[in-house]
């Protein structure tokens, strides 16, 4: 049986700096010194946790989602963490699922941090999930709730 290796990678954000972050992270994920399946980003790691989806958000397929794309195509792993989606005129904190194969894949948070005031500035995501992560010759799978 062959292992499923994750890598959670925090650190400090640059506040509400997109182009910041992704350099940023972009440099740790290359001085990682072994081949992982998974990496698990922050929470809003373009942005840090801001309440300011209206300045912060970005469409589908623009600066995250494609650099999202592009490290998980070079790295040979699957890459997730969550950013400040605008979509259909609503804001999402949204899981993006980036595979090797250039599948994009997302989940939209359902249970907003309240005692934050998230529920005020973000829609609630109406689905569950199911993320999938093919290593070697297994298939595993993620559920989102």
């Amino acid at each position: 049986m062959q292992n499923l290796t994750l890598a959670l990678v925090q650190s400090d954000l640059y506040w509400e700096n997109s182009a910041a972050n992704l350099a940023m992270f972009e440099e740790k994920l290359w001085a990682m010194d072994q081949k992982v399946d998974i990496i698990v980003l922050p929470e809003m790691f373009t942005t840090g946790f801001t309440m300011n989806s209206a300045s912060q958000s970005e469409p589908m397929n623009l600066h995250a989602t494609k650099w999202m794309l592009q490290m998980a195509g070079q790295l040979k792993s699957i890459i997730t963490g969550s950013v400040i989606i605008k979509a259909e005129g609503k804001h999402y904190n949204r899981l993006l699922w980036a595979t090797p194969d250039g599948e994009l894949l997302h989940y939209d948070k359902r249970h907003l941090f309240r005692m934050a005031g998230e529920d005020n500035y973000f829609s609630m995501g109406l689905e569950n999930k199911l993320l999938p992560a093919k290593v070697g010759r297994y298939d595993h799978r993620f559920v989102m709730i």
